[in-house]
């Protein structure tokens, strides 16, 4: 009895861990989100390259970018 008791918690404590997991990773999906929707206020129209670092490529692919400037380069 005492080892099911104890395999019980494990599952248990297991399934918590992964409760945790996805909750946490949701959360900073919502960080992750706001971030770039408040650069895209303060900046209007970011060219790719700026915020490819920050946002996976489907939501890349969703936003709109302004496109990058041909200046002179020295």
């Amino acid at each position: 009895m005492k080892n099911e008791t104890q395999a019980l918690q494990q599952e248990l404590k297991q399934v918590q861990d992964e409760e945790n997991e996805h909750e946490y990773h949701g959360q900073a999906g919502d960080v992750a989100e706001r971030f770039v929707e408040a650069y895209f206020d303060y900046e209007g129209q970011p060219v790719r390259d700026d915020v490819e670092p920050y946002a996976d490529v489907q939501v890349l692919d969703d936003l709109q970018f302004s496109e990058p400037e041909m200046g002179m380069m020295i």
